[in-house]
């Protein structure tokens, strides 16, 4: 996880060490994510194509990719609504930093 430095500071908290952590949480939450359902996607077409073939297959794996494709969009939702909290929060921080001065 990104963390939070002192290097850049001209107020007691780091907004590159915050963008660092959002993005480090981007990745993990969405890029790995979705790598991962893509390659266990793969698996299991390759494994009912082994076994199954027509029309069910076809639909099957039509709902599959449905299926995951909501996931992901949820998963983006999930990080958008994470990336706002977070700026709450460095706001939140920005500002009582701002009224010990």
């Amino acid at each position: 996880m990104g963390k939070i430095g002192i290097e850049d500071l001209d107020i007691a908290i780091s907004e590159t060490g915050i963008e660092d952590y959002r993005d480090q949480l981007k990745i993990e939450i969405l890029d790995d994510m979705e790598t991962a359902l893509e390659t266990e996607r793969e698996a299991i077409i390759e494994k009912v194509s082994a076994g199954w073939i027509g029309k069910s297959e076809e639909a099957f794996e039509k709902q599959l990719k449905a299926e995951i494709e909501a996931i992901e969009e949820d998963l983006k939702e999930e990080y958008k609504d994470l990336k706002a909290r977070l700026k709450d929060l460095a706001n939140f921080y920005y500002n009582q930093d701002e009224k010990m001065m």
